[in-house]
């Protein structure tokens, strides 16, 4: 289950651009404890991390930075790449742009050989992203 849940110091780095979403788990800031919830909740602790899901944070960045991403398997490479798309007014574009963030940002992401590598990489790249708005 520890899988589904975006590493301790990505949790950390969406806590300083204020995720505030219901999470079903959190970590401890001082101990890096990891603590279930019975049900979706909020902290507001300084000490308290919020915990999202993999899925909840890209959702995030979707609904609140209008950002998609995706990752597709590339059968020609064998490998797994990333796709990002800015959202216009909260419309999808009509093209996805193969690593888009290379002429946006000017960041060369490459290939992955696992979907778990290229999950994260992605959620890191879309840290950075917010961050340097």
């Amino acid at each position: 289950m520890n899988k589904e849940f975006i590493p301790y110091e990505q949790a950390l780095e969406l806590k300083e651009l204020d995720y505030d979403k219901p999470c079903l788990a959190s970590w401890n800031f001082y101990t890096r404890e990891l603590n279930y919830n019975g049900q979706p909740s909020i902290f507001s602790s300084e000490d308290v991390i919020q915990l999202p899901t993999f899925s909840q944070a890209f959702r995030w960045f979707r609904d609140k930075h209008n950002i998609q991403s995706c990752i597709k398997f590339t059968y020609a490479e064998h490998s797994f790449e990333i796709h990002f798309e800015k959202l216009a007014n909260g419309e999808t574009p009509s093209v996805m742009v193969r690593h888009f963030v290379d002429s946006w940002l000017g960041l060369n992401l490459g290939l992955f050989k696992t979907y778990e590598e290229a999950e994260l990489e992605c959620l890191k790249k879309l840290i950075e992203i917010v961050k340097n708005k």
